[in-house]
C-alpha cells in the first residue's frame, strides 16, 4: 500500500523515515521529524476548504489604519460600495467598532466567475484605542469610499476653575 506524499514532501521531495530505515550509526545523518509541519500542514489545507465553502453567518473583517496626528488619533479605512446607511459607528473613550455590509446586488451564477475576490456582505472591527479620547468631539466623514474618522484625545491636562455659588 503506497502512502500519499504531504504537501511539505511534495514541495521539498524529501520522504518520511520510518524507524525501520533508520540504523544506530554515528555516522548517519537523521533526519528531523517533519510530522508536525505535516499535521500543521494538513490541518492549514482542512482550514482553507472551510472557507472556500459558503457560509453566509461569516463576518469580514474592516481593514483600518489608525495614526496619531496632532493631539487626535485618525482612523481611515476603505468602505467603497457601502451606503452610509448600511454604515455604524460605535464609540467608547478606550474603543471604536465599525460595522457595515456591503451589498452586492447583482447575481452570477458561481460557476461563471473566473476571479471572486471582492468582500460582499456583513464586515465589522473593533479596537482598543492606545489613548482616552473625547466622544463627544469625534467627527466621521466618507469620501470617495475613504472613511476617515477623526477622534480627538482627552486633554489629561486641562484645567478648570469653578466658582462656588
Amino acid at each position: 500500500m503506497t502512502r500519499k506524499k504531504s504537501f511539505f514532501e511534495k514541495l521539498t521531495g524529501s520522504m518520511r523515515m520510518h524507524d525501520d530505515m533508520l540504523e544506530d550509526d554515528d555516522d548517519m545523518i537523521v533526519p528531523h521529524d517533519f510530522s508536525a509541519l505535516d499535521a500543521a500542514l494538513h490541518a492549514e489545507e482542512e482550514e482553507q476548504d472551510f472557507f472556500e465553502e459558503e457560509d453566509e453567518d461569516l463576518e469580514g473583517e474592516l481593514t483600518v489604519d489608525l495614526y496619531r496626528q496632532g493631539d487626535a488619533l485618525v482612523l481611515k479605512a476603505m468602505t467603497s460600495g457601502v451606503r452610509k446607511d448600511d454604515l455604524e459607528i460605535a464609540l467608547t473613550r478606550e474603543s471604536i467598532t465599525i460595522r457595515g455590509v456591503r451589498h452586492d446586488d447583482s447575481y452570477v451564477d458561481k460557476d461563471a466567475y473566473y476571479y471572486q475576490e471582492l468582500y460582499w456582505g456583513t464586515f465589522s472591527r473593533t479596537l482598543t484605542l492606545p489613548e482616552e479620547i473625547d466622544v463627544d468631539q469625534a467627527k466621521a466623514k466618507e469620501e470617495h469610499g475613504l472613511l476617515t474618522i477623526v477622534l480627538p484625545l482627552i486633554d489629561k491636562e486641562r484645567q478648570a476653575k469653578l466658582k462656588v455659588h
